[in-house]
C-alpha cells in the first residue's frame, strides 16, 4: 500500500528480519487501476497493507498473506509482534 505525507509517497517494507523500514518511493501513473512504481521497491518486497497507522520503523512484523481472494499478486500484510515495544 502507497500512503503519502506532504506530497512524499512511501511504503512500509518488511526486511528479512521482520522488522519494517519505511521507504520513500518515486511513482508514475497508473495502469489497469494500480500505481506504478519507478523507484524505492525490489521486485518480490513484502510490503505492509493493513494497519499502516499503528507502524513505526524498527518495529517487529509477523507477515500475513493476504486473503485469496486479493489475487495471485497479493503482497503479504504484516501484523506488529506480540512482543513490540
Amino acid at each position: 500500500m502507497i500512503s503519502s505525507q506532504q506530497g512524499v509517497k512511501y511504503a512500509f517494507v518488511v526486511k528479512p528480519d521482520n522488522t519494517i523500514e519505511r521507504r520513500t518511493l518515486e511513482t508514475a501513473s497508473t495502469f489497469e487501476g494500480k500505481r506504478i512504481v519507478k523507484s524505492g521497491l525490489k521486485d518480490g518486497e513484502k510490503v505492509v497493507s493493513t494497519r499502516l497507522q499503528l507502524l513505526q520503523p524498527g518495529m517487529k512484523v509477523t507477515p500475513v498473506p493476504e486473503e485469496a481472494s486479493a489475487g495471485p499478486e497479493a503482497k503479504p500484510s504484516a501484523t506488529p509482534s506480540q512482543n513490540s515495544k
